[in-house]
């Protein structure tokens, strides 16, 4: 028979006559398998024990079984061999492949078939013939263009569909037979999940080269659907457990966590490149096979009512792992840029547009959470919500953040209500009962996702949380912790009544004039120094809460707000002043800087409503710590600067003389000389925002004179040391038009990069911060149910204290280590023509800033 195939594509009459035979033997086969239905009872007899029968056919029924399964195997072996004979033998191939179909899916002797052929072999033949194709076809696709060619052969879709056919031949005839046979298919559901998972991956990586964007389609439109019904017949199968779904679910989406990132040679030995990576066998749970199942989890959630609500709720508890997949920098990447073909289908047309994959994601995910609203998933969807509302990932939490927003809106009242008041609660428990200084990232991150979800509640549900965290208490208790943090995260002021906002602003600005008197009372003055021993006895909230509440508020409920009371802030920032420079200990100038800072945020607000006179006063009174040379300026809290540029850029409304010799007109030349050499990339931005904001609305003409002539943005960049002016201006233009429409939504290879990198280090925070022992982490009783979510960083001792005292040998050393890095970083800076490449450059700049925010965590452990 060997002999005879080979021989058929030479010899077009013999080709034609195999055919018919074929033919011939697959109808006296299908014959021969009826006729077992025709005898039931006798089949019956033969296939429990072979018992005789009084009508003579006994002996027939093994013949007609061997000749079943003697043409079933044949037409396998003919088939394999076919599959691999070139384009000749096509006819051959179809017709032993759909011959070995329809006798495996005829409805009699399916049992007697299952014993004496070898169907899990067969189905492991059509998907290892399958994934040999899909090699093949991803080779000619990608790899098109001989070494040194910059010009690769864009794939066309005909080229595409042509190469996709005999994938889904394959694949369509393995689906056929597993939904006879599922037991059987069940056998090789691991090399099931490596087909299905390699074709979601190939369409993923194809997307991503604009040459064969048409092959991704092509996969989309002909093979993803075929691959993803192959996958539903084993998780919708009525003879597979639910232990076996659930393994299947394992088997589909591994822990991310418990593959090794650090690989040996040997494993990645002959994968260079993508093609070897993803068609090696030995990556199957790690690197770029990722995109295939995260693609295929996506498929999962868009079509949940294809599944059984068992396993629904196994998929809606592998939400946490679409999160862990998100986290790795080339999925993070891909997330922000990559682009992927979406179908639509409109009578006999079928319609790509390419869209954004974090939208995409989004969208599947709300509706995946309208479709198991109903459905016993839900309360492991919610429970999803809970422990990832503070996830330490950014795009993580973006994402979750979204879906709460969503949910809010579209849920009823009453779950809307019993979830915002479990949000307050938590808040309630871990707000610290000391200084607002205390408050942690994770605790602001959870205040802000409050305060976010706010914007998509009805107004009785914000009155609900107004009542319940923000009104009552004096200024000393827990009610103004949490206040100025759900304040400084974005509390919705506007969506509350005009009653409960109008108290809201009126208790602040009443508290913070009794503190201003207090104050001005202790220093003497507010136009007078004195000692400033009285940080002690004196916290810092009022005026802190008065900066966050003016700038929550609109401009016409600044109205609200008495002028004495806004008049009294240029003072107090002028007596606050003259306290700092006569101040001699540390802790003192901390106290006062971090006033200070406040209440030049608080100018920044309502300068169009202060006179000129007191601005200008506040001007030369900085300008008199600047002039001084005080070096104590240079190691004020990091919040002192932003609020220098913010007052800075509020002064455009302000009437400037432009007098050289006038000490108000200098004072604000050289404020902006400061923020404008700062050379940390967050004050670069800072002062170009400030400087822009100003410069576009001031009535000041002689600009030149705010800029220094050795701005951080003067220096060329390649050696870091040639100062010039017009490179100053030509970087601020740059950062003004920057945020115009893009002209494409495409990433550039340095933008990709960029986000790569960005990717890496966001990781490797996040693997840092998983590890931090002590952490305390939200447990929410709900429903009987214990959820847990990502950790928060509010540590606490068994004395209930948030920090540990530095002895001055700790404070020492950590003020060296500070310096040291100021002077690390200046000098780098200035002298980039070390040898270093971009590169190199761009990674020494993330090292250092990696150690300054570890110098900053091992600071914030401690308190003066």
């Amino acid at each position: 028979m060997t002999i005879f195939i080979q021989k058929m594509h030479s010899e077009s009459e013999i080709l034609k006559a195999g055919q018919e035979l074929l033919g011939a033997a697959i109808r006296l086969s299908s014959i021969y398998c009826r006729s077992i239905n025709s005898n039931s009872d006798l089949m019956q007899t033969y296939q429990k024990d072979g018992i005789s029968v009084n009508d003579g056919r006994k002996e027939v029924m093994p013949h007609i079984v061997h000749i079943a399964s003697c043409t079933i195997e044949n037409l396998y072996e003919l088939g394999i061999l076919a599959a691999t004979g070139g384009g000749n033998l096509v006819t051959i191939l179809n017709i032993s492949w759909k011959g070995v179909v329809s006798l495996l899916q005829l409805e009699v002797g399916k049992e007697v078939m299952a014993s004496k052929v070898n169907i899990s072999n067969i189905i492991l033949t059509l998907i290892s013939l399958a994934t040999d194709s899909l090699k093949l076809s991803a080779e000619l696709w990608i790899l098109q263009s001989p070494v040194g060619n910059t010009h690769l052969h864009s794939v066309t879709d005909t080229e595409a569909r042509r190469s996709c056919i005999p994938i889904k031949f394959y694949l369509i005839n393995a689906v056929r037979i597993s939904s006879s046979y599922p037991f059987q298919a069940f056998r090789v559901y691991d090399d099931i999940i490596s087909c299905v998972v390699k074709i979601s991956t190939l369409r993923f990586v194809l997307s991503n080269q604009e040459h064969v964007k048409a092959a991704s389609e092509a996969l989309a439109e002909i093979l993803e659907p075929t691959s993803f019904i192959f996958l539903c017949l084993l998780l919708s199968s009525g003879e597979a457990g639910l232990e076996f779904k659930l393994e299947v679910l394992d088997r589909l989406f591994p822990n991310i966590n418990s593959a090794s990132s650090e690989e040996s040679a040997d494993d990645v030995q002959g994968e260079e490149t993508i093609l070897g990576e993803l068609f090696s066998s030995k990556r199957e749970d790690r690197g770029i096979l990722l995109f295939g199942r995260l693609a295929v989890l996506l498929n999962l959630l868009q079509n949940p009512s294809d599944l059984g609500a068992e396993v629904v709720l196994g998929i809606s508890k592998k939400l946490d792992w679409l999160l862990d997949a998100m986290v790795q920098e080339d999925i993070y990447v891909s997330t922000l840029q990559a682009q992927f073909p979406n179908i639509t289908r409109s009578d006999s047309t079928t319609n790509f547009t390419w869209k954004f994959m974090f939208p995409s994601m989004l969208h599947v995910m709300k509706m995946f959470l309208i479709a198991v609203a109903p459905s016993t998933a839900w309360m492991e969807v919610e429970s999803f919500l809970f422990r990832n509302i503070v996830h330490p990932h950014p795009l993580c939490w973006e994402l979750v953040l979204e879906l709460w927003c969503f949910m809010v809106r579209h849920a009823q009242l009453d779950l809307v209500e019993q979830n915002i008041n479990i949000l307050c609660s938590l808040i309630k428990t871990l707000v610290p009962s000391n200084s607002i200084s205390c408050s942690h990232k994770s605790l602001r991150k959870l205040a802000r996702s409050l305060c976010t979800i706010l914007e998509h509640v009805p107004q009785s549900t914000v009155e609900l949380v107004y009542r319940n965290l923000l009104s009552g208490g004096d200024i000393i208790s827990n009610s103004s912790v949490t206040t100025a943090i759900l304040l400084q995260e974005g509390f919705p002021l506007h969506l509350l009544s005009e009653k409960s906002k109008k108290q809201a602003i009126m208790q602040i600005t009443s508290v913070f004039s009794e503190f201003a008197m207090k104050l001005g009372e202790r220093l003497g003055g507010l136009n007078s120094r004195c000692s400033p021993n009285v940080s002690s006895a004196l916290p810092k909230d009022p005026i802190y809460l008065l900066s966050l509440i003016l700038s929550q508020c609109q401009s016409e409920d600044l109205h609200q707000i008495e002028d004495e009371c806004i008049h009294k802030v240029p003072k107090l920032a002028v007596a606050i002043m003259n306290a700092y420079r006569s101040a001699t200990e540390s802790s003192q100038r901390h106290y006062y800087s971090n006033l200070l800072s406040h209440a030049l945020e608080a100018i920044s607000y309502v300068s169009h409503r202060l006179r000129s006179t007191d601005i200008w006063e506040v001007l030369t009174t900085l300008d008199g710590l600047v002039t001084a040379g005080d070096s104590t300026l240079d190691e004020a809290p990091r919040e002192f600067k932003p609020a220098l540029a913010s007052f800075l850029a509020s002064l455009s409304a302000v009437e400037i003389p432009e007098d050289e010799g006038n000490a108000v007109s200098k004072a604000i030349w050289k404020l902006y000389h400061l923020i404008l050499r700062e050379r940390h990339w967050a004050g670069v931005h800072l002062g170009l925002a400030s400087f822009g904001y100003f410069a576009a609305r001031t009535s000041c003409n002689e600009l030149w004179r705010f800029v220094p002539l050795d701005a951080a943005l003067s220096f060329d960049t390649e050696s870091g040391q040639k100062s010039d002016v017009e490179q100053f201006m030509s970087e601020l233009k740059s950062f003004l038009v920057k945020e115009g429409a893009l002209t494409s939504l495409s990433a550039s290879k340095e933008e990709k990069n960029l986000l790569r990198r960005e990717g890496l280090l966001q990781t490797e925070i996040l693997r840092s911060y998983l590890q931090m022992p002590g952490k305390f982490s939200i447990r929410q009783e709900h429903n009987g149910k214990c959820c847990e979510s990502h950790e928060m960083e509010i540590d606490a001792n068994e004395n209930g204290q948030q920090k540990i005292k530095y002895s001055d040998g700790i404070k020492e050393g950590m003020s060296l280590l500070k310096k040291g890095l100021s002077l690390l970083t200046d000098n780098f800076a200035k002298r980039q023509d070390g040898g270093l490449n971009p590169e190199q450059r761009n990674q020494l700049a993330d090292l250092l800033s990696c150690l300054a925010n570890t110098i900053d965590q091992v600071a914030s452990f401690g308190h003066s």
